[in-house]
């Protein structure tokens, strides 16, 4: 067995206006795991940071304890590597598992020649896709744009504004545009739980779907829960176990729950995590980097497909870049519909290469 890891530097779809965190993310790192001439696509978000040399490494390191294991046993897979990393911790770690993951599962259903969301049976979900905007210069571009997005189909749209900008770009938002198209803000942890109560009680008026990730750190289920009190609060992208999802659900501390299947291990624990979920009927949506990495998107849409959930899926507001991927989906604004093999996409080599890489702290 062969697991490689692929840096890429795909870049992302600019938009008028052009948005911020070009560079940022126009980096992805895929795995490729083959054995004879059969092979599988896996992905990782590169959040810790935003380095993909730190997980390439990891990726390298796991491949030998993989010799003579059975490929078409992903979860047993999953299992001993957990185990011969499993230091109390996860971030990077978890992440490099989720490509290698990811990429076992492709390969089974390329194998079985079916595609991935269908092995275990046939399921119809209603996978509803929306626009995850990159961050603005100010409150102005993001309404371009978003009118811009809006026009070319979306009917719902998420943003990455900043803590002091924010409030007045849902305003203006809901002024402009109106309330026809489902609003969503993403703000990076960046407030403490006072400031956050006060931003819930401010935006509460203006029907959001959800606040993501209101507060640091983004695990702290006590005070998500007193948001969520408030409005709709999402998060799960840095919940790294099922134990973590689980409490949630017990807490109520979200109405959104969105497990990342490229950092939390790949789509074995996805499969757990979904299957929490919907027993206690939960509202699923998925977080992806809305960069043009795409397999991430389509291996989400493949868990939410074998686990018969339905599901919300965050992309970038742009078709798949057909120079950099083959793919078999019916694909427009509102959905993403795979009817091919294995997840159904898989990367076109060789792969532009990230420019030098810039260590990444944090976004606030």
């Amino acid at each position: 067995m062969s697991i490689i890891p692929i840096s890429a530097g795909i870049p992302l779809t600019e938009t008028e206006p052009k948005q911020k965190w070009l560079e940022e993310w126009s980096k992805q790192l895929f795995v490729k795991v083959s054995i004879d001439s059969e092979y599988g696509w896996g992905e990782v978000l590169p959040a810790a940071f935003n380095s993909p040399a730190l997980y390439a490494d990891i990726v390298k390191r796991l491949e030998p304890s993989l010799n003579g294991m059975e490929i078409s046993e992903p979860g047993i897979i999953w299992e001993k590597l957990r185990k011969l990393t499993f230091s109390g911790g996860y971030g990077p770690v978890i992440g490099a598992i989720s490509g290698v993951d990811i990429a076992l599962w492709d390969l089974k259903a390329k194998l079985s020649k079916l595609y991935l969301g269908d092995i275990f049976g046939k399921n119809e979900q209603k996978i509803a896709r929306y626009a995850s905007l990159s961050r603005y210069a100010n409150y102005e571009a993001v309404i371009r744009a978003s009118k811009n997005i809006v026009e070319s189909g979306f009917k719902a749209i998420k943003l990455h504004q900043t803590k002091d900008d924010t409030l007045e770009s849902v305003k203006r938002f809901r002024e402009e545009i109106g309330y026809g198209v489902d609003l969503m803000v993403d703000l990076n942890c960046a407030m403490n739980i006072d400031e956050a109560i006060k931003f819930a009680n401010s935006v509460q008026r203006y029907e959001l779907k959800w606040v993501e990730e209101p507060i640091w750190p983004p695990d702290d289920l006590a005070s998500l829960k007193k948001i969520n009190d408030i409005v709709p609060v999402a998060a799960g992208e840095n919940f790294f176990d099922f134990f973590k999802f689980e409490d949630a659900v017990h807490l109520e501390a979200l109405t959104y729950y969105q497990p990342d299947v490229t950092k939390v291990g790949g789509l074995t624990p996805t499969l757990k995590i979904l299957d929490l979920l919907k027993k206690n009927h939960e509202q699923v949506a998925f977080h992806n980097r809305p960069h043009n990495g795409w397999i991430g998107i389509f291996a989400s849409i493949a868990a939410a497909r074998m686990n018969g959930v339905d599901a919300l899926i965050e992309t970038p507001p742009n078709g798949v870049p057909s120079q950099y991927f083959r793919y078999n989906a019916m694909i427009t604004s509102e959905v993403i519909a795979p009817n091919g093999v294995g997840l159904s996409i898989e990367p076109i080599e060789p792969l532009p290469q990230p420019k030098d890489e810039k260590i990444l702290i944090f976004h606030d």
